[in-house]
């Protein structure tokens, strides 16, 4: 009988490594809805979220169900998830810059800036120029927009980030955010936008991940050094 090693007729299994999250990165991705949540942490705060789909990845994914209330029906085909428009929220605040300088931020003011820059991005600036006086609130006009979905089916190129944190099993997970978008890159843009004309930020670990702090450690007897608390910076510029 021959001792050699074999390398035919073994039973492999592929595709059950892929998490059924997206996760921070360059993904390609399109939007199923636009929905505000309370910013705890502000009063009146909100987040705007986008509940977002990746592309199908074949018969060897098994995504989540679509309707968690009936599992009989079809699961995503795709990993999904759920992306926060920036990595604080939105909210009424006054903050300092590193020189000392004041600058007032405006709820309403930001989240229109997002949605001005989200239309633009996704070439359905049409859309929103039909909307002009036609809502009281800038809540009422993400409704209209989640109601309307000019953005349905359209797949975009994204930069996403993510704060760390410890899921109820133990394991380390991401609370999803779109970066900042400059003069020079953009956070979205379009599938279709050829190669060699995308602006699309590149995704870094340094700097689109926000590491979870590390336990303080608890002081022995005998010391008298304190530990120093560390500062908010969710405002910092």
């Amino acid at each position: 009988m021959s001792t050699k090693l074999s390398t035919k007729n073994i039973a492999v299994t592929t595709g059950g490594g892929t998490p059924k999250l997206l996760q921070p990165g360059n993904q390609v991705i399109k939007i199923n809805s636009v929905t505000l949540d309370k910013f705890t942490f502000r009063e009146g705060g909100l987040h705007v979220l986008l509940n977002v789909e990746g592309p199908d990845l074949g018969s060897d994914f098994e995504g989540f169900n679509i309707d968690k209330l009936d599992p009989a029906k079809s699961k995503y085909k795709g990993q999904i998830g759920r992306i926060k428009a920036n990595s604080f929220g939105f909210a009424d605040a006054t903050v300092k810059d590193k020189s000392g300088k004041e600058i007032v931020f405006s709820r309403d003011t930001e989240m229109l800036k997002f949605l001005v820059n989200l239309c633009n991005d996704l070439g359905i600036s049409d859309w929103l120029d039909k909307q002009h006086e036609k809502h009281d609130t800038v809540v009422e006009l993400y409704e209209q927009f989640n109601v309307d979905k000019p953005f349905a089916n359209k797949w975009i190129r994204a930069c996403i980030g993510g704060k760390e944190y410890t899921n109820g099993q133990g394991y380390t997970n991401y609370d999803l955010f779109i970066p900042k978008s400059t003069s020079k890159a953009v956070a979205m843009e379009l599938d279709s936008v050829p190669e060699v004309q995308s602006r699309l930020i590149k995704y870094s670990e340094n700097t689109h991940i926000v590491r979870k702090s590390k336990p303080t450690p608890v002081a022995k007897f005998g010391d008298t050094a304190k530990p120093v608390a560390k500062k908010n910076t969710d405002f910092d510029l």
